[in-house]
């Protein structure tokens, strides 16, 4: 391989853009199989211009082509050394770039009981179910949930209370399945939400956002949604 380094370089930037007739690009072929020095040239040369392309300095790396083509300097190792540079700036930019928050962290975050929303009912002697609300809005979870287990007939509203207040104690398996068992429509909304937020301290981001997206059209926790899937991103 004995051409000057300009010529080849032009030839190298014409041939891979494409501007050669079939003759000179089927003389450039033929020329690259004969001559290995000029196919790994060329190579190293492809693998770099797709590198400056990826990452959006294309453009300049063929400026620098036609000046040093113009000027009769070699230019080769002026793409290298862009590419090269380049690469090491968006490795470094993705290397120390911050985290963003754990999955734990944005459950931390994010999970608030659920509001108290049933009224004591008044009168001489408390219900068991009054005895669980007021544990619950003192947030004495644990006496909550075993006050809650001993409804004669639990309900869709003691349920959400319970795997809200076993979400706060950290008991996600069981906080799971017992939102998973409400029915009513009434909870949907917040049964998802919870449900989203138990599954990030599985961390199962990806179910997480699925769930949160059936959130995004009108539902009371639309905003919050949609800022946890932001996050998630």
């Amino acid at each position: 391989m004995n051409e000057d380094f300009n010529e080849q370089d032009e030839r190298f930037l014409d041939y891979y853009q494409g501007r050669l007739d079939k003759a000179e690009s089927a003389q450039f072929e033929a020329r690259m199989k004969q001559d290995p020095e000029l196919k790994a040239a060329y190579d190293l040369y492809a693998e770099s211009a797709l590198i400056a392309e990826s990452i959006g300095i294309a453009d300049l790396a063929n400026e620098v082509v036609e000046e040093r083509a113009h000027k009769r300097r070699p230019i080769m190792r002026y793409i290298l050394g862009i590419a090269a540079a380049a690469a090491v700036l968006l490795l470094g930019i993705f290397l120390f770039k911050p985290d963003g928050p754990n999955n734990q962290e944005l459950f931390t975050e994010y999970f608030r009981p659920f509001p108290n929303l049933a009224n004591s009912r008044s009168g001489t002697e408390s219900t068991t179910l009054d005895l669980a609300l007021k544990a619950y809005e003192l947030a004495d979870y644990s006496e909550a949930i075993q006050l809650f287990s001993q409804l004669d007939s639990p309900s869709d509203t003691s349920r959400i209370y319970t795997a809200t207040s076993l979400l706060a104690l950290g008991k996600t398996n069981e906080a799971f399945n017992t939102l998973s068992s409400i029915e009513q429509p009434l909870f949907d909304d917040a049964k998802n939400w919870y449900l989203a937020l138990t599954l990030l301290q599985r961390d199962d981001g990806l179910k997480a956002k699925e769930l949160l997206s059936t959130l995004l059209h009108g539902s009371a926790y639309e905003a919050r949604a949609r800022e946890l899937l932001e996050e998630l991103e």
